[in-house]
């Protein structure tokens, strides 16, 4: 099985695929793919930048992501028509805090096929 996700932050955005399959390229590492919310949370970045702190989960928005909260936190017209036809599974979002007032917020979504995530990250690459 496969697991395709997209990581975004207000900082950085990047495509993070992670494959289970004896397709994959020599040297890239796969992983399963993520069968719950807790498995997708765990591949969310865990080192950042001196001075930021993780916020708790009642701030940001924290935590799990359905359809609906990935279309409202998306906020283009069309998201969630787009979300479903790129296959959507699920997603994750952690804040972090500055004493100066900096933030930095990363969702990872899961997409049921490459091609999904590959779609939603052109997407999301033009906004």
């Amino acid at each position: 099985m496969r697991s395709f996700v997209r990581v975004g932050a207000t900082v950085l955005l990047a495509a993070a695929l992670g494959a289970c399959s004896s397709s994959a390229k020599p040297g890239t590492t796969t992983f399963p793919a993520p069968s719950s919310l807790n498995e997708l949370a765990l591949r969310v970045v865990t080192k950042l930048p001196a001075g930021f702190e993780i916020a708790p989960d009642s701030a940001g928005d924290n935590g799990g992501s359905d359809l609906a909260k990935a279309t409202k936190d998306d906020g283009s017209p069309g998201a969630r028509a787009a979300f479903v036809a790129e296959g959507f599974v699920r997603g994750y979002q952690r804040f972090w805090t500055k004493s100066d007032g900096s933030q930095i917020v990363v969702s990872i979504y899961q997409f049921k096929t490459q091609a999904g995530a590959r779609k939603d990250f052109v997407r999301a690459s033009r906004n």
